[in-house]
Protein backbone atom coordinates (compact mmCIF):
# COMPACT_ATOMS: atom_id res chain seq x y z
CA UNK A 1 0.00 0.00 0.00
CA UNK A 2 1.33 3.29 -0.63
CA UNK A 3 1.87 6.03 1.67
CA UNK A 4 -0.79 8.81 1.90
CA UNK A 5 0.31 12.23 0.47
CA UNK A 6 2.77 14.11 2.66
CA UNK A 7 0.14 17.19 3.19
CA UNK A 8 -2.35 14.78 4.67
CA UNK A 9 0.24 13.44 6.96
CA UNK A 10 1.33 17.06 8.16
CA UNK A 11 -2.00 18.50 8.42
CA UNK A 12 -2.99 17.69 12.13
CA UNK A 13 0.10 20.49 12.98
CA UNK A 14 -2.02 23.16 11.02
CA UNK A 15 -3.93 23.72 14.55
CA UNK A 16 -2.49 25.36 17.11
CA UNK A 17 -4.09 25.53 20.96
CA UNK A 18 -6.25 28.59 19.48
CA UNK A 19 -9.65 27.77 20.31
CA UNK A 20 -11.52 27.61 17.39
CA UNK A 21 -15.65 27.00 17.57
CA UNK A 22 -17.20 24.00 16.69
CA UNK A 23 -18.89 25.61 12.85
CA UNK A 24 -14.78 26.92 12.57
CA UNK A 25 -13.08 23.46 13.15
CA UNK A 26 -15.67 21.95 11.05
CA UNK A 27 -15.36 23.56 8.21
CA UNK A 28 -11.27 23.85 8.19
CA UNK A 29 -11.20 20.16 8.92
CA UNK A 30 -13.31 19.30 5.54
CA UNK A 31 -11.00 20.26 3.35
CA UNK A 32 -9.69 16.90 4.24
CA UNK A 33 -12.09 15.32 2.08
CA UNK A 34 -10.70 15.59 -0.93
CA UNK A 35 -7.29 14.51 0.29
CA UNK A 36 -8.54 11.23 1.15
CA UNK A 37 -11.25 10.97 -1.52
CA UNK A 38 -7.83 11.72 -4.11
CA UNK A 39 -5.83 9.04 -2.48
CA UNK A 40 -8.96 6.41 -2.71
CA UNK A 41 -9.44 7.57 -6.55
CA UNK A 42 -5.93 6.75 -6.74
CA UNK A 43 -6.38 3.75 -5.70
CA UNK A 44 -3.35 4.58 -3.28
CA UNK A 45 -6.07 3.16 -0.57
CA UNK A 46 -9.65 1.58 -0.30
CA UNK A 47 -10.51 3.65 2.55
CA UNK A 48 -10.19 5.23 5.69
CA UNK A 49 -11.65 6.58 9.08
CA UNK A 50 -10.44 10.14 10.24
CA UNK A 51 -10.56 11.51 13.92
CA UNK A 52 -8.91 14.60 14.84
CA UNK A 53 -8.73 15.71 18.90
CA UNK A 54 -9.00 18.86 19.95
CA UNK A 55 -8.66 20.81 23.71
CA UNK A 56 -9.44 17.13 24.23
CA UNK A 57 -12.46 16.39 22.27
CA UNK A 58 -12.89 14.46 18.96
CA UNK A 59 -14.00 17.55 16.60
CA UNK A 60 -13.91 15.47 13.47
CA UNK A 61 -14.65 11.95 12.58
CA UNK A 62 -15.62 10.89 9.12
CA UNK A 63 -15.12 7.28 7.16
CA UNK A 64 -14.40 7.17 3.62
CA UNK A 65 -14.43 4.36 0.95
CA UNK A 66 -14.21 0.70 1.71
CA UNK A 67 -12.67 -1.41 4.23
CA UNK A 68 -12.67 -3.97 2.28
CA UNK A 69 -12.61 -4.86 -1.92
CA UNK A 70 -12.76 -8.88 -1.32
CA UNK A 71 -14.01 -11.19 -2.20
CA UNK A 72 -16.58 -8.44 -1.92
CA UNK A 73 -16.78 -4.69 -1.33
CA UNK A 74 -18.19 -3.73 1.75
CA UNK A 75 -18.40 0.21 3.20
CA UNK A 76 -16.23 1.44 5.66
CA UNK A 77 -17.95 2.61 8.99
CA UNK A 78 -16.70 4.46 11.99
CA UNK A 79 -16.51 1.31 14.12
CA UNK A 80 -14.49 -0.35 11.40
CA UNK A 81 -11.59 -2.33 13.29
CA UNK A 82 -8.50 -2.26 11.52
CA UNK A 83 -5.74 -4.84 11.26
CA UNK A 84 -2.27 -3.12 11.91
CA UNK A 85 -0.23 -5.08 10.06
CA UNK A 86 3.32 -3.83 9.56
CA UNK A 87 2.11 -0.83 12.07
CA UNK A 88 2.54 -3.59 14.74
CA UNK A 89 6.50 -2.72 14.67
CA UNK A 90 5.78 0.76 16.01
CA UNK A 91 2.86 0.08 18.11
CA UNK A 92 3.61 -2.55 20.00
CA UNK A 93 7.10 -4.04 19.31
CA UNK A 94 9.45 -0.89 19.14
CA UNK A 95 8.16 0.82 21.90
CA UNK A 96 8.09 -3.23 24.33
CA UNK A 97 11.86 -3.18 23.09
CA UNK A 98 12.92 0.12 24.16
CA UNK A 99 11.01 -0.23 27.67
CA UNK A 100 13.11 -2.53 28.18
CA UNK A 101 16.40 -0.61 27.17
CA UNK A 102 14.94 1.33 29.86
CA UNK A 103 15.25 -1.13 32.41
CA UNK A 104 18.59 -1.68 31.77
CA UNK A 105 17.73 -6.02 30.47
CA UNK A 106 19.85 -5.18 27.53
CA UNK A 107 22.34 -2.59 25.33
CA UNK A 108 21.78 -1.94 21.85
CA UNK A 109 25.03 -3.05 20.25
CA UNK A 110 24.82 -6.65 22.20
CA UNK A 111 24.52 -9.50 19.58
CA UNK A 112 20.91 -11.01 19.53
CA UNK A 113 22.45 -14.45 19.79
CA UNK A 114 22.96 -13.29 23.74
CA UNK A 115 19.88 -13.45 24.60
CA UNK A 116 18.50 -15.55 21.72
CA UNK A 117 21.42 -18.38 21.57
CA UNK A 118 19.51 -19.87 18.52
CA UNK A 119 19.75 -17.06 16.17
CA UNK A 120 23.39 -16.59 16.61
CA UNK A 121 23.61 -19.63 13.62
CA UNK A 122 24.27 -19.29 9.66
CA UNK A 123 26.34 -16.39 9.99
CA UNK A 124 24.35 -14.34 12.58
CA UNK A 125 26.32 -14.56 15.71
CA UNK A 126 27.32 -10.35 15.38
CA UNK A 127 24.10 -9.16 14.44
CA UNK A 128 22.99 -6.68 16.71
CA UNK A 129 19.77 -5.71 18.44
CA UNK A 130 20.24 -1.82 17.34
CA UNK A 131 21.21 -3.44 13.45
CA UNK A 132 17.34 -5.00 13.86
CA UNK A 133 15.75 -1.98 14.43
CA UNK A 134 17.38 0.43 12.19
CA UNK A 135 16.72 -2.86 9.38
CA UNK A 136 20.89 -3.00 8.80
CA UNK A 137 20.93 -7.03 10.01
CA UNK A 138 21.18 -7.85 6.59
CA UNK A 139 18.32 -10.41 6.92
CA UNK A 140 15.95 -10.66 4.41
CA UNK A 141 12.69 -8.84 3.65
CA UNK A 142 10.31 -11.93 4.47
CA UNK A 143 9.89 -15.34 5.54
CA UNK A 144 9.30 -17.51 2.77
CA UNK A 145 5.71 -17.65 1.79
CA UNK A 146 5.73 -19.54 -1.42
CA UNK A 147 5.58 -22.76 1.00
CA UNK A 148 2.02 -23.25 3.58
CA UNK A 149 3.03 -22.39 7.28
CA UNK A 150 1.42 -21.18 9.82
CA UNK A 151 2.45 -20.21 13.99
CA UNK A 152 4.46 -18.25 16.07
CA UNK A 153 6.91 -20.52 16.81
CA UNK A 154 7.44 -21.77 13.33
CA UNK A 155 7.70 -18.52 12.35
CA UNK A 156 10.84 -17.83 15.11
CA UNK A 157 12.15 -21.17 13.90
CA UNK A 158 12.52 -20.04 10.67
CA UNK A 159 13.97 -16.78 11.39
CA UNK A 160 16.13 -18.49 14.17
CA UNK A 161 17.09 -20.99 11.22
CA UNK A 162 17.79 -18.28 7.89
CA UNK A 163 21.22 -17.04 6.79
CA UNK A 164 21.89 -12.86 6.16
CA UNK A 165 21.28 -12.42 2.52
CA UNK A 166 23.55 -9.14 2.96
CA UNK A 167 26.59 -8.41 5.14
CA UNK A 168 25.09 -7.54 8.31
CA UNK A 169 25.27 -3.45 8.78
CA UNK A 170 25.93 -2.96 5.12
CA UNK A 171 22.92 -1.97 4.08
CA UNK A 172 19.68 -0.67 4.69
CA UNK A 173 16.54 -3.78 4.09
CA UNK A 174 13.46 -3.24 5.18
CA UNK A 175 12.79 -6.69 6.84
CA UNK A 176 9.67 -8.32 8.70
CA UNK A 177 12.15 -10.80 9.83
CA UNK A 178 13.57 -8.56 11.79
CA UNK A 179 10.46 -7.64 14.13
CA UNK A 180 10.07 -10.80 14.11
CA UNK A 181 13.36 -11.54 15.83
CA UNK A 182 12.44 -8.41 18.05
CA UNK A 183 9.49 -10.17 19.09
CA UNK A 184 10.88 -13.20 20.47
CA UNK A 185 13.00 -11.00 22.11
CA UNK A 186 11.00 -9.46 23.71
CA UNK A 187 9.45 -12.38 24.85
CA UNK A 188 12.58 -13.92 26.26
CA UNK A 189 13.73 -10.57 28.48
CA UNK A 190 10.51 -10.07 29.75
CA UNK A 191 9.13 -13.90 30.48
CA UNK A 192 5.64 -12.73 28.69
CA UNK A 193 4.45 -13.18 25.18
CA UNK A 194 4.43 -10.34 23.21
CA UNK A 195 0.58 -9.59 23.30
CA UNK A 196 0.35 -9.85 26.86
CA UNK A 197 3.61 -7.56 26.69
CA UNK A 198 1.88 -5.12 25.12
CA UNK A 199 -1.34 -5.28 26.62
CA UNK A 200 -0.18 -4.90 30.00
CA UNK A 201 2.87 -2.18 29.51
CA UNK A 202 2.06 -0.10 26.35
CA UNK A 203 -1.85 -0.55 25.78
CA UNK A 204 -3.49 -0.67 29.07
CA UNK A 205 -1.46 2.56 30.07
CA UNK A 206 -2.15 4.28 27.56
CA UNK A 207 -5.79 3.59 27.38
CA UNK A 208 -5.91 2.34 24.13
CA UNK A 209 -9.25 -0.39 25.17
CA UNK A 210 -9.32 -1.27 21.75
CA UNK A 211 -6.18 -2.08 20.10
CA UNK A 212 -4.67 -5.90 20.90
CA UNK A 213 -3.51 -9.00 19.85
CA UNK A 214 -5.74 -11.42 18.93
CA UNK A 215 -9.47 -9.95 18.83
CA UNK A 216 -11.37 -11.51 21.27
CA UNK A 217 -15.34 -13.22 20.19
CA UNK A 218 -17.01 -10.43 21.27
CA UNK A 219 -15.59 -8.29 18.57
CA UNK A 220 -16.98 -8.05 15.14
CA UNK A 221 -15.71 -10.48 13.30
CA UNK A 222 -15.21 -7.52 10.34
CA UNK A 223 -11.73 -6.36 10.49
CA UNK A 224 -10.11 -4.75 7.72
CA UNK A 225 -7.12 -5.83 6.37
CA UNK A 226 -3.66 -3.69 5.57
CA UNK A 227 -1.97 -6.81 4.23
CA UNK A 228 -3.00 -9.91 1.97
CA UNK A 229 -0.38 -12.84 3.29
CA UNK A 230 -2.99 -15.74 3.01
CA UNK A 231 -3.57 -15.76 6.85
CA UNK A 232 0.15 -16.34 7.20
CA UNK A 233 0.92 -13.10 9.68
CA UNK A 234 3.16 -15.16 12.50
CA UNK A 235 3.02 -12.80 15.22
CA UNK A 236 -0.87 -11.99 15.02
CA UNK A 237 -0.68 -8.49 14.45
CA UNK A 238 -2.12 -5.86 16.74
CA UNK A 239 -5.91 -5.00 15.93
CA UNK A 240 -7.16 -1.24 16.57
CA UNK A 241 -10.60 0.59 16.60
CA UNK A 242 -10.31 4.29 15.60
Amino acid sequence: MKHLPKNLLSFAFLFSAAAFSQTSLDSRLAVLDPIINDAIAQQQIPGAVVIVGHDGQVVYRKAYGSRAIEPRREAMTLDTIFDCASMTKVLATTPAIMQLWEQGKFRMNDPVAKYLPEFGQNGKQDITIRQLLVHYSGLGPDLDLTKPWEGKETAYRMAFEGAPQWAPGATFIYSDINFEVLGALVERLSGESLDQYAAKHIFGPLGMKETRFLPPPSWPVDISHCSNRGGREPSHPARSRP
